[in-house]
């Protein structure tokens, strides 16, 4: 029996993506000696693995020992693949042991991908792709940049594989972009408690002079997860800042007692960084901002609401 299967059955949600991406990789080995190397190629930018080069295996959880959930390997490539399909939910522990179980073997190259949704550029990311020494080691790959590459296939192709690429897409939107959570859009409140000048605030941001951003509750979800905070201003009517959220804390402060600090180096400050048209064209934000039927003081957004905004935000109609 082969150790890749598609029609496997799992209980895990995630593992039913783990082994749908495995299944189309070595199926596309029938139809396309290129497209694997192409997948690497295009998502990570880095060619380790080319089927036309290498007699690659591919294997998915139960068929091979370790905690990772598949493996893809060659004589000269051991390569190890974690999924996530919910952002914010890495753990060092598991990593540490994957890499256990990566430096048990003799190939020359070794790799340990993270597919998961977060953003590869931001700190929460960096903090596990630097637990390695070696910075070649532990790679991250956006859910995004997987969807990206298999559509742009699927549209130039025709036959099983690209069908089989399509059902696979349309999963990837519905249950991963369409549920997962990547911040919320919070409406900024100008008054003598918030303690927040509409004159001024910006050029403080750029300043350096807001180091967190006070709120009334704890947003739990923000906390050391990656996810975003994005400042909605009702005067200018745009989103005026976004800033990746490190840490969420109690201080105590009256009115205003949960502290949301800013990672370092993720803040955006910009007038207009996304303005309040290109908001309502999102389905679920049509009311948004609009006096008695919009004026909810934060949103959740997740990952398709958010990639449609970043969309349009070049763009005013």
């Amino acid at each position: 029996m082969s150790p890749v299967n598609l029609f496997t059955h799992y209980t895990k949600k995630e593992n039913h993506f783990t082994n749908g991406l495995v299944s189309i990789l070595q199926l596309s080995k029938c139809v396309d000696k290129c497209f694997v190397r192409n997948f690497f190629m295009k998502t990570m930018n880095t060619p380790f693995l080319d089927v036309q080069k290498d007699s690659v295996t591919f294997k998915v959880l139960r068929a091979f020992p370790g905690t990772a959930d598949a493996e893809l390997s060659s004589d000269e490539i051991y390569c190890l693949l974690e999924t996530k399909i919910v952002s914010g939910t890495i753990r060092e522990e598991q990593i540490r042991s994957h890499l256990i179980h990566l430096y048990e073997h003799n190939q020359k190259i070794k790799k340990l991908v993270l597919l998961t949704p977060d953003d590869s550029g931001s700190q929460y990311v960096r903090q596990f792709t630097q637990l390695d020494p070696d910075p070649d080691i532990i790679l991250h790959l956006e859910w995004k940049k997987v969807y990206n590459f298999f559509h742009g296939y699927a549209e130039g192709h025709e036959g099983l594989l690209s069908e089989i690429i399509r059902q696979y897409l349309e999963k990837i939107h519905n249950e991963i972009f369409e549920q997962d959570f990547v911040g919320v859009i919070l409406t900024i409140a100008f008054n003598e408690v918030t303690r927040v000048n509409p004159d001024t605030y910006l050029d403080e941001m750029r300043n350096g002079e807001w180091p967190n951003w006070p709120t009334p509750q704890e947003y739990k979800k923000l906390d050391g997860t990656g996810r975003k905070l994005l400042l909605y201003d009702p005067k200018r009517q745009a989103i005026t800042v976004e800033v990746e959220i490190s840490k969420v804390e109690m201080t105590g402060q009256n009115g205003f007692p949960w502290s949301n600090k800013f990672a370092q180096e993720t803040l955006k400050v910009d007038e207009n960084l996304i303005v309040v048209q290109n908001i309502r064209k999102i389905k679920g934000f049509e009311n948004f901002g609009v006096y008695r039927k919009g004026r909810k003081p934060i949103r959740n957004l997740t990952y398709e609401q958010y990639r449609q905004l970043k969309k349009r935000s070049d763009t005013v109609t």
